[in-house]
């Protein structure tokens, strides 16, 4: 996210809750600063999760996200109705209004939270597969990787090649300068 985006949002609310703590002191006017502070933080970053949310469960997120910041958006609306606003009213409907808005934001952190879970395990067995079919040092694939390209050929073209590179005096270039040296000029 935007760091001088979200720092400006975050000061203005800081000072605004500063100011209807302390200056002139209403819980109205705190409670609404506060969801006003938190649609400005959600929809700044669910804007650029929607941008970017390619993957299902990117999308995933960018919908929970999206969620969220609808649930904070009609709780800044009903603190703008007539009568609403006066110091938490304790009308049922308010009342309802509050179980509904805390309900869903706990199933959006709840859905992300999992979601980060298996996107996290994804990535890990993703990095690690690719890890296993190629070589470390030069990036180039291995015989791990060409076995399995053999072995679904309907999900790839039917050719390949093998290629066997035999460098003349490497072993004593090795010796001589290093490993690390040997390896630089492998990778190189």
């Amino acid at each position: 996210m935007p760091r001088a985006t979200v720092l400006r949002i975050f000061a203005a609310g800081i000072a605004a809750i500063i100011v209807t703590s302390w200056v002139l002191p209403s819980v109205a006017a705190r409670v609404t600063c506060v969801t006003l502070v938190a649609l400005a933080l959600i929809h700044v970053g669910m804007m650029r999760l929607h941008r970017l949310a390619v993957q299902p469960f990117d999308r995933l997120v960018a919908w929970t996200v999206t969620l969220a910041w609808a649930s904070y958006l009609l709780r800044g609306f009903a603190f703008l109705l007539p009568g609403v606003a006066p110091e938490f009213s304790a009308t049922p409907l308010w009342s309802q209004y509050r179980m509904f808005f805390y309900f869903v934001s706990g199933i959006s952190a709840l859905i992300n939270g999992l979601t980060l879970v298996v996107a996290v395990t994804m990535d890990m067995m993703s990095r690690h597969s690719i890890e296993t079919e190629t070589d470390a040092l030069t990036g180039v694939g291995n015989r791990r990787l060409l076995d399995r390209i053999a072995a679904q050929p309907d999900r790839h073209p039917p050719f390949g090649a093998v290629l066997m590179i035999d460098l003349d005096r490497f072993k004593a270039f090795n010796d001589s300068h290093g490993h690390a040296a040997g390896d630089r000029l492998l990778v190189a």
